[in-house]
């Protein structure tokens, strides 16, 4: 794993402790993913399911599955794209206990809205509302910002279920953002929380 990957599975994990202090946001809009099964029938995808975990999951076959590295419960790696990609973009889980705390969504969200600052240079909220994922009340963030010398872009949905926060997170650099659309359209509508 090269050392960019490394520098952002870092900053996922500070993201989950700064995650402790919180505000509130009453954002009203809702947007619904619902998983039609149309990836759980596809041969080019594999279907995690992981009862520990409580939850089912579905990710791309061209995709390098990792688990349980640095805090994050499950990291996939896109391929890469030639002997110049230097990047691997990348979809992680993060599963947080929060049942010492107990937290409401947009107190979460709020609290790492606020915290980015802390950890990134040039920060640019693209989008932050709530949605529904499968059945699940959850909270989508797309967001911009400097980390190094790269520009990244991260797709984050966040979801409070039964005492856990699950943070299932793509980032990209952000001139090749769109290019695994797609896939990661799939691997969030194929989330299922099984608690």
């Amino acid at each position: 794993m090269n050392k960019i990957n490394l520098l952002i599975i870092a900053f996922l994990t500070i993201t989950i402790i700064v995650l402790s202090s919180c505000t509130t946001n009453n954002s009203e809009t809702i947007n619904v993913y619902v998983n039609k099964g149309a990836v759980a029938e596809d041969p080019s995808y594999t279907l995690i399911e992981a009862p520990a975990l409580n939850l089912k999951l579905s990710y791309p076959n061209s995709w390098e599955k990792q688990e349980d590295i640095m805090g994050i419960a499950l990291i996939f790696l896109s391929p890469l794209e030639g002997a110049d990609d230097t990047f691997q973009e990348n979809i992680n889980l993060i599963i947080q206990d929060v049942s010492n705390e107990p937290i409401t969504l947009d107190e979460y969200v709020n609290t790492n809205l606020a915290d980015m600052d802390q950890f990134l240079n040039d920060v640019e909220i693209n989008k932050s509302e709530k949605v529904t994922i499968n059945g699940i009340a959850g909270h989508e963030i797309i967001y911009s910002a400097s980390q190094g010398e790269e520009r990244l872009k991260w797709r984050q949905l966040v979801i409070l279920d039964n005492e856990k926060a699950y943070l299932l997170t793509y980032t990209a650099k952000e001139h090749t953002y769109d290019l695994y659309l797609e896939e990661v359209n799939n691997v969030i509508n194929s989330l299922e929380i099984t608690s």
